[in-house]
């Protein structure tokens, strides 16, 4: 049940491409957690309103959270972790270069106050 939420600051260059990037995230969680494609749920949310260091707009931000099930081996989690920033730093390679743009993955379990239906 990985739940995908990116949020980034308005002014990265490769936003209007972002949804090239999720497909290939889903594969690798599907691959390696192992989890059903139909369990992944991924969303954008673009921050026009940010303020980073100095406040000039040469920077950017991209952070993705993933949320998955409890249960997860450690060095699994932190192996796909790595395998996700080298996809975000390859992505997002253009604002790395011109915009500073700092590039950050939180990966985390759902509570055991997680409900679906």
């Amino acid at each position: 049940m990985p739940n995908i939420l990116i949020v980034h600051s308005s002014n990265i260059l490769e936003k209007d491409h972002l949804n090239q990037l999720l497909p290939n995230i889903h594969n690798l969680l599907v691959e390696k957690l192992p989890t059903k494609l139909n369990s992944c749920k991924s969303r954008i949310i673009i921050s026009d309103s940010f303020f980073i260091a100095d406040g000039t707009l040469n920077k950017a931000f991209v952070n993705m959270e993933i949320k998955i099930l409890k249960g997860r081996d450690r060095e699994l989690v932190d192996s796909i972790g790595h395998e996700i920033i080298a996809m975000l730093d390859q992505y997002f390679s253009e604002s790395i270069n011109k915009l500073d743009a700092a590039i950050s993955l939180e990966i985390s379990e759902f509570t055991d106050f997680y409900y679906k239906r």
